[in-house]
Formats: C-alpha cells, structure tokens, sequence
C-alpha cells in the first residue's frame, strides 16, 4: 500500500471526507468575507462555518487523535514488557518490580496536533482572515503529519 493510501493518507477514506469538508467551510469563509468588504454585512455569517468547522473538525481530530495514542501506547506496551521479560531472565529481577514497571505508561505529547488546530480556530474566528484557508491546510497538516 502506498503512502498516499495508507490511513491517514491523501487517499485515505478519511482525506477524501474531510478535505472537501474543510475546503467547503473555507470558501463559506471567503463568501462572507466578500460580503463584509462589499456591503458591510456578513460578519456574524462568518461565525457560522467557524463553529461548524470547530464542531466537525475538531471532533474528528480529537478523536482521531485518541484513536492513534492508544495505538502507540499499546505498541509501546508490547516493547516495554518485552524488555521488562528479557530483563527479568538476564538478570534475575523480582516480580514485584517487573509488575510494578509493567504498570507504568508515559504520556504521549499532543503539543503538534493542539497547536495546528488552535492556530487554525483563532485564525478563523477573525473576520478579515477567515478568507484564508486555514481549516484546510489544518486538515492536510493532520493527514500528512501523524504525530
């Protein structure tokens, strides 16, 4: 499978729904931001696709994003008890030691994710720079960067 077609891909199932979800929100962003600069109205139309795109974008990606942290917290897991095993044959550890090592997970840092869609929302929520697209580059950034 190649990388454009793996999960999370550019041609993955979820970028061929949500790429076009984020670029329609855009262009009801551009459309109100014309209507603000030729007849002075529109600005409290822009909110509208912003909170949709809050609603529906952010919820994918937080989900999405839970989805592949417990993904990796399981894989690391597995490696963590494999070592731990290993350790205990080479050297003999006690089990209490071994079970409370077992135990212990890390958090994975969500910084990246967070950061794409926060820079997004608040670029949204202003009027004037609501024409850019930002929902979008935020979809194609979550797809093309699995963290």
């Amino acid at each position: 499978m190649s990388n454009l077609t793996k999960a999370g891909g550019l041609l993955s199932i979820e970028a061929l729904i949500m790429l076009p979800v984020a670029i329609l929100l855009d262009i009801i962003g551009l459309i109100c931001t014309i209507l603000i600069a030729v007849c002075g109205v529109g600005a409290a139309l822009s909110y509208v696709p912003d909170i949709l795109g809050l609603l529906f974008l952010g919820s994918w990606m937080f989900f999405r994003g839970q989805f592949r942290d417990a993904i990796k917290r399981g894989d690391q897991a597995e490696e963590k008890k494999e070592a731990l095993t290993q350790k205990v044959a080479q050297k003999g550890i006690e089990r209490k030691k071994m079970m409370k090592k077992m135990k212990k997970t890390s958090k994975i840092a969500k910084v990246g994710r967070n950061g794409r869609f926060l820079i997004s929302l608040a670029g949204e929520m202003v009027p004037i720079l609501g024409c850019l697209p930002f929902w979008t580059i935020c979809v194609f950034m979550e797809l093309k960067n699995d963290d």
